[in-house]
């Protein structure tokens, strides 16, 4: 009877649709507890052939459609039966851009769902087990927890945990007005809530809450580092890894919610000046208006995210109960006001060549940066003056383009100018920041390999200059089941990786004694003082110093020249 009940109020929109196992096929060895309700996985193996668990689809949040669209996650309703989690479940709604320049959607609203994949069942488990909660990236506007992208097996065989989840993306997760309408930071909210769920239920699969790391790529790993400055989150992981992403990104902070917000909606066909019919009527609105709006405002956005980021990301909210960022996270990290645990966070040695297919699309709109040097800088830079602006936008020609033009370049030349621009310059800066407060691991990716053409599966047909791209490294840790497994060199990169991010979860040290697969160097942390050792992964492990150091100091030199603290971004 309840589960008809259930039923009635999932096709009414007002919980979850959830799905479960029939009495007669209810396996108590497979059945865990949660406090919303039980589960039943499935047991699964490895391609080793080591046996684990998966139980999958397990929500975490109440569906946020309806009245609850545009607002803070609220706890999931319980339920009666034992739940089916053998299956994932939907994808959140997103924007992509796909391959052929076109853009498409996939998901649904209905999307809170956790999944947890454990080497053990708890009831054989004498001791608890390390944890991995995995954030996926893309931009904020897309991206998902699927394990046939994401698949945990390597982390498996290290006997870790690894739990996996989704969050709201695009205006979805980011919508903001700048005031009570909608505060926004969403999807970061329904990270929080993901991180309390493996708080209150992780123990029942095995795990140890006290040994929680958190980690992410790109927008997953600026979103782990916004977990570290809310305090909304303080306590609910012991650890952080972090690639390729920081709050200090161009990209990864609004700084105009409102503004794009009211954008927004003129696209969805809603004119009003009151943020709060605003939001109302966008509320009410078809999911389908709502896609064709996030449609024309990412075409829209484009030829600016260079210089002004994407249009939806994580921003600054008014003062209210639950409010997850409140100040500048600049500001946080500089003064240690954030959730002080070892972090290990690194750069690929070439990020942009990820996206060297768009950089040769738009390369026309390059004249523009020529004719008018001052659209070079970042508007996050506060620089005062127009005549300032021009003027840092030459210095920028001077150093990185040898014959005086943007739009001449080499692709080579562009591809390290967006690097340092939108990756290397606000990682560094985070690095210098935070060390200072906390213990922290700096690497760069540098390990070129054949197999990076197919873990990138076609978004570069060819790659047009050396280097490792944005995102390239993780695929040694994840399983992706489209690509073939790793061997040669290749494998040893990969289980090199594995290790060192096996031992930061389990001990909060990538390198706690020497070892012969990682050439036997240890791994120091970023001291206080200027020279910032990293840890060079190549075909030779190596400790070198001062990742691109002759442009961090251009950099330096011009924000001191020509930019105006505070920062938000760096």
């Amino acid at each position: 009877m309840f589960i008809f009940i259930v039923s009635i109020l999932c096709v009414s929109g007002l919980t979850a649709c959830l799905e479960f196992i029939p009495p007669q096929k209810i396996d108590k060895s497979l059945v865990v507890s949660t406090n919303t309700g039980e589960v039943q996985g499935i047991q699964k193996k490895t391609e080793s052939g080591s046996v684990y668990w998966a139980y999958q689809g397990i929500p975490f949040a109440k569906p946020p459609i309806g009245n609850l669209r545009f607002r803070a996650p609220e706890p999931p309703s319980p339920w009666r039966g034992v739940l089916d989690g053998t299956e994932e479940r939907s994808t959140c709604v997103q924007t992509v851009l796909t391959l052929d320049n076109d853009i498409t959607f996939y998901g649904n609203e209905d999307c809170l769902y956790i999944n947890v994949y454990t080497p053990r069942v708890s009831e054989n488990t004498s001791e608890k087990l390390p944890v991995l909660v995995w954030f996926y990236g893309g931009a904020f506007m897309f991206g998902n927890s699927s394990s046939s992208f994401y698949g945990s097996e390597n982390l498996l065989n290290q006997n870790i945990i690894t739990v996996t989840f989704n969050y709201r993306v695009g205006p979805f997760g980011f919508l903001s007005t700048g005031d009570m309408a909608s505060p926004g930071n969403y999807g970061l909210k329904d990270q929080n809530y993901a991180l309390k769920w493996v708080q209150e239920n992780i123990q029942n699969f095995g795990g140890d809450k006290n040994r929680v790391t958190i980690s992410g790529q790109s927008a997953g790993a600026a979103s782990v580092m916004y977990q570290m400055a809310s305090p909304e989150s303080r306590g609910l992981f012991s650890g952080v890894i972090s690639s390729s992403g920081s709050p200090l990104c161009t990209w990864a902070f609004t700084y105009n919610p409102a503004r794009t917000a009211f954008d927004y909606g003129l696209a969805a066909g809603v004119q009003t000046k009151s943020t709060e019919e605003l939001i109302k009527l966008l509320r009410e609105a078809d999911v389908d208006v709502l896609k064709g709006a996030s449609r024309l405002l990412l075409l829209l956005s484009l030829p600016n995210v260079i210089k002004a980021g994407f249009p939806f990301a994580p921003t600054i909210e008014p003062h209210h109960n639950g409010a997850f960022i409140t100040k500048s996270v600049y500001s946080s990290f500089e003064k240690g006001d954030f959730h002080k645990v070892p972090i290990m966070m690194g750069i690929n040695s070439l990020e942009t060549l990820f996206f060297a297919g768009g950089i040769k699309l738009l390369k026309p709109l390059n004249l523009i940066k020529d004719i008018s040097p001052s659209s070079l800088p970042s508007d996050h830079m506060n620089i005062r003056t127009q005549v300032e602006r021009r003027e840092a936008g030459l210095d920028i020609i001077k150093q990185y383009f040898k014959d005086g033009s943007v739009f001449g370049s080499t692709i080579k030349e562009y591809l390290e100018f967006t690097s340092d621009d939108q990756f290397t310059r606000p990682l560094h800066k985070t690095v210098q920041l935070m060390s200072k407060h906390t213990p922290l691991y700096f690497y760069t990716f540098s390990y070129i390999s054949d197999i990076g053409q197919k873990l990138l599966n076609g978004l570069i047909i060819k790659k047009p200059v050396q280097g490792v791209a944005h995102g390239e490294d993780i695929f040694y840790i994840w399983r992706r089941h489209s690509v073939p497994l790793p061997n040669g060199f290749d494998q040893i990169t990969a289980t090199r990786l594995i290790k060192i991010w096996s031992n930061f979860i389990k001990t909060g040290n990538p390198t706690p004694q020497k070892e012969p697969i990682l050439n036997n160097v240890i791994w120091p942390i970023v001291p206080s003082h200027k020279n910032i050792p990293y840890f060079n992964i190549d075909k030779n492990i190596s400790i070198n110093y001062n990742y691109r150091n002759e442009q961090i100091k251009f950099w330096t030199y011009l924000y001191r020249k020509y930019g105006h603290p505070p920062y938000v971004t760096y």
